[in-house]
């Protein structure tokens, strides 16, 4: 799906770059969806809709390869929102099934607290405890 199959106004209304749309995260059924509540009263502070399509993404896909992962991160690092962007990385780093590459990266990085539960996960993977 691209940018022009979606009501344009809507996407600018809730900071939705097309990077949302080319990485999947957002479809005409979510950004419908996120429109409706809006209309309703919804909750006026709009990086809460960008997490509930996040999170709705991340509920629908198990599973993730490292270039969705990698996707996902560049969306988190150009959030408008800087408090949005972080719990998108931290959810991330928590995830089962986020690549040791990408933790190790992490890890390596000035992200603080980020750096610090990426060092927690990569030692608490079997293949890096004693005996594993």
């Amino acid at each position: 799906m691209h940018q022009a199959d979606l009501d344009p106004d809507m996407l600018t209304h809730f900071g939705f770059m097309e990077d949302w749309v080319e990485a999947g995260l957002l479809t005409r059924h979510v950004l419908d969806a996120l429109s409706a509540q809006w209309a309703q009263g919804g909750n006026p502070k709009l990086e809460h809709s960008r997490w509930s399509a996040f999170h709705q993404y991340m509920r629908g896909n198990p599973t993730l390869i490292l270039a969705q992962f990698d996707c996902l991160w560049k969306l988190g690092r150009a959030d408008a929102d800087p408090a949005m962007g972080h719990a998108i990385l931290c959810e991330l780093v928590r995830r089962h099934d986020c690549p040791s590459v990408l933790l190790e990266r992490v890890a390596v990085s000035r992200h603080g607290v980020l750096a610090r539960k990426s060092c927690q996960v990569l030692a608490s993977r079997p293949e890096n405890l004693p005996g594993g």
